[in-house]
C-alpha cells in the first residue's frame, strides 16, 4: 500500500491517533524548520517512547542514532545516501582492492 493513499491516513490515524497524523501533515509543510534538530528529536523521542533524551550520554540504539544525526555531519554520508552518487564514489575508488576470498573464516573467530 502506498504511504501517500487516504487508506494508509486513515489506519495511520486508527493505529496512532489523530497527533500522528498532525505531526506529519506539519513536518510535510515545514513547520519545524524553525526548530533546533536537538530539541526537535527529543520531542519526536518523547511522543514514540514516553520519556526525554538524554544528549550528553546515549544509552540505547535508538538514542545513539539521534546523537549521530544531531552531532555528527560528515558530507560523505549524503553521498552514501544516494546511490547514484555512491557508484561515482566507488567507480573512482576502483583502484582499491579489497579481498573478498576466505570471508567464511571469519565466522571462526566470532565468540559465540
Amino acid at each position: 500500500m502506498k504511504k501517500d493513499s487516504i487508506i494508509f491516513d486513515f489506519q495511520m490515524v486508527r493505529a496512532t491517533g489523530l497527533r500522528y497524523c498532525i505531526y506529519k501533515y506539519l513536518g510535510a509543510h515545514g513547520y519545524f524548520h524553525d526548530i533546533p534538530d536537538e530539541k526537535y528529536l527529543n520531542k519526536l523521542h518523547k511522543y514514540f517512547y514516553g520519556k526525554e533524551m538524554d544528549f550528553a550520554n546515549p544509552k540505547t540504539f535508538t538514542e545513539r542514532l539521534q546523537w549521530l544525526k544531531v552531532n555528527h555531519h560528515d558530507p560523505l554520508l549524503t553521498k552514501m545516501v544516494d546511490k547514484y552518487e555512491v557508484k561515482k564514489y566507488v567507480s573512482d575508488k576502483k583502484q582499491l582492492k579489497i579481498n573478498g576470498r576466505n570471508c567464511y573464516r571469519c565466522a571462526e573467530y566470532a565468540v559465540i
